[in-house]
């Protein structure tokens, strides 16, 4: 019985192996291949590792099991104890499809498919008859490809645009073709195929090879090289941070009650905090573009369409890279966001050398057919809640950002060109799952609360079928303060490289935020959905000017629209006239700033509070806020700033006149006609990765 044991044990961890090489040729590899900036991080080996180990331990216990079994039936040749050991994985495959159909995504073909190998594995086991018609079902890498070919090329036809029932057609005619290469490939074999030893021995070298292929191909990527003329005369390098969806009012600099930024306040003391920056909208495409062009959303065309489609920055605009690159500046973009933030939309324009790099996909809700979800689920019920949360991380983490950009400082020689370094850090965004340790730094995390359950949340608040709980919002705030903190610490390492380099007191370093978040605040989630209120648009920024060695505070109200005309300020640049923004460094009070919000076409149809269009317009400490669709407001942010109190009545002097200024505002925004967004299927993948489409 040891020896049936044994040899079950053996094929059944050369089955499961077998499959999940398989599995990560399949998903990983038709990632790398299919998008470009896919590649695997350094964070993301361990769990793939992880992954791997869990199907070679099933596949030791379940096909052990199916040894025993075999012995106890007085079933004791090879060829049972390899059907049972790949019976266990068929079996097991065909739970997971069950409770795929639990996430509403049955799948007929795969599952008539598994559970017909299920019932032939069934009868070579226990019928000598089936042995010899069916028996040639009984191998590692034929089984695999049985079970996980044709769903896997049903997704990529749909992910292509393709009709189900063209995927259905294709998904078929894939099961039918291994059935039929497997019977093939049994009559001209000989004898009863390779031992134990030797699969599981080609199972494992399989596994390392892909590995190899995937490192070799699309590992851990570099930021091209740059190669700088020697300078002219000498500049100032400039840095410039955008900490993705953070809200000023979670960071300890700006007073929050939890430490979440303890290098910024270090960072404060010889830079420039302004307290009052407004983002001129609540999602990043659009304030994006407003920081590189110096004009509002509605001017530089990087926003939402009245149909609720994005729009690309207008080509005739032209970037902070750009004007800088014309200035013989080495430009380099690093960005974790690689959704609008990628080449698409306009917004790397000017940069020599851009990396938008992101995490293959190792978790999907739309491939739920693969086991590694199970995995994923059961690691997470058993243990490791923390590490098996990098499963659902879809952006590169701070720490990812922070390498790529120590590679290009690296480079810098005395003598070069000055450079312009944009960095995008995006930890504290949705899905919310920061790196350890700060996905425990503060209180409220809940291990039990998968991360999965973050969209049903989105989607549930946001159409008013329910609020969060306490649980839920703790956990989320907990998460997100933990993802503002990581970066907190990514930017003082960074910080602490420039010195070493003696790059940091010459240089222009910018942070701030593009947007915030709502975390449930005014039974809202997420962001982009037509909101110019304080959560969303009141955004830290904190700038080290050159050789500044004393800390400031500024209450003047200033705008993302400012920070091109500040940085040519600081370069001694003339400002172009029709630049809506100016100089932080103005003399001149601010009159006014605005901001304006568009939701996206899904949102839109979702919920009446999501239509038309939102305009804020702050002066002074008063702020007036339009709506399209619905009655207007007004607060006194000095008394009010979490806007609890709409002072707005039609016959108030101050609303009327802020109303007017308004007006006059939007209406001298350019009229653009309906343009057609030239948006390919994978740009839309890549949104709704990143929750921006559904």
């Amino acid at each position: 019985m040891k020896t049936e044991i044994a040899r079950g044990a053996l094929y059944g961890c050369a089955a499961w192996l077998a499959y999940g090489a398989l599995e990560f040729a399949l998903s990983v590899g038709s990632d790398l291949f299919g998008y470009p900036e896919a590649a695997i991080m350094p964070w993301q080996w361990p769990l793939i590792a992880l992954t791997l180990a869990a199907y070679a331990g099933a596949g030791i216990a379940l096909g052990a099991l199916g040894g025993w079994l075999a012995a106890v039936f007085h079933r004791k040749k090879v060829e049972d104890a390899r059907a049972m050991a790949i019976l266990s994985l068929a079996f097991v495959y065909l739970l997971n499809l069950f409770l795929a159909w639990r996430y509403g995504q049955p799948d007929y073909v795969d599952t008539l498919a598994a559970a017909m190998l299920c019932l032939a594995l069934g009868g070579v086991v226990f019928s000598d008859g089936w042995a010899r018609r069916f028996g040639f079902l009984a191998t590692p890498w034929g089984a695999g490809l049985l079970l996980l070919g044709g769903p896997w090329l049903m997704s990529q036809a749909i992910d292509q645009g393709m009709t189900r029932a063209v995927g259905v057609s294709l998904e078929l005619a894939c099961v039918c073709g291994v059935f039929l290469a497997m019977f093939a490939a049994s009559r001209r074999r000989r004898g009863l195929g390779a031992s134990p030893v030797r699969q599981l021995a080609g199972a494992l070298a399989a596994t390392g090879v892909l590995a190899a292929l995937a490192a070799a191909t699309r590992g851990d990527p570099s930021i091209p090289e740059i190669r700088s003329a020697p300078a002219a005369h000498p500049g100032t390098n400039i840095i410039l941070i955008t900490m993705d969806t953070v809200r000023a009012d979670h960071l300890s600099l700006y007073g929050y009650g939890r430490d979440t930024t303890p290098h910024l306040r270090e960072f404060a003391r010889d830079a420039t905090v302004y307290t009052r920056a407004v983002a001129s909208s609540d999602f990043t495409l659009a304030t994006h573009g407003s920081i590189f062009t110096g004009m509002y959303p509605e001017w530089d065309g990087a926003t939402y369409g009245a149909d609720g489609v994005p729009m690309s920055l207008d080509p005739g605009r032209r970037t902070l890279a750009e004007i800088l690159q014309a200035r013989s500046y080495s430009t380099a973009a690093i960005v974790a966001n690689f959704g609008y933030l990628g080449p698409s939309w306009g917004l790397l324009r000017g940069f020599t050398a851009a990396d938008w790099s992101r995490p293959v996909a190792l978790s999907s809700a739309w491939r739920l057919f693969y086991l590694r979800e199970s995995v994923r689920r059961l690691l997470r019920l058993v243990s490791w809640p923390n590490m098996v949360a990098g499963f659902d991380r879809p952006t590169r983490t701070a720490e990812d950002i922070n390498r790529q950009a120590f590679r290009f400082l690296s480079r810098q020689r005395p003598g070069d060109a000055p450079f312009l370094l944009f960095l995008n850090y995006m930890d504290a965004h949705d899905p919310f799952v920061p790196a350890a340790p700060f996905d425990t730094r503060f209180e409220g995390w809940y291990p039990r609360i998968n991360p999965r359950r973050y969209v049903g949340w989105l989607l549930q608040v946001n159409v008013d079928q329910k609020p969060l709980t306490t649980a839920e919002r703790d956990n989320l705030v907990s998460q997100y303060d933990g993802g503002i903190a990581a970066e907190d610490a990514a930017i003082g390492e960074l910080f602490r490289r420039l010195r070493e380099m003696n790059l940091y007191d010459d240089a222009l370093l910018i942070v701030m935020a593009d947007h915030g978040e709502s975390l449930g605040d005014r039974n809202l989630m997420s962001h982009s959905n037509t909101s110019v209120y304080q959560d969303q648009i009141h955004v830290p920024l904190i700038v080290k000017y050159p050789r500044q060695r004393e800390g400031s505070r500024s209450d003047r109200l200033v705008s993302d629209v400012d920070l091109l005309p500040t940085v040519l300020d600081v370069l001694g640049s003339p400002c172009p006239a029709d630049l809506q923004g100016q100089s932080l460094r103005s003399a001149a009070d601010r009159e006014e700033v605005f901001s304006y919000a568009i939701a996206h076409r899904f949102w839109a149809a979702a919920n009446s509070r999501f239509k038309g269009v939102r305009r804020a317009i702050f002066s002074g400490s008063l702020k007036f806020i339009s709506w399209s669709h619905g009655p207007s407001e007004l607060y006194d942010l000095s008394a009010d700033p979490d806007e609890r109190r709409n002072l707005y009545a039609p016959d108030r002097r101050e609303a009327a006149e802020l109303s007017q200024r308004l007006d006059r505002w939007a209406r001298s925004a350019p009229r653009r006609g309906p343009k057609p967004a030239a948006v390919d299927r994978s740009t839309i993948e890549r949104l709704k990765t990143l929750g921006y489409a559904q």
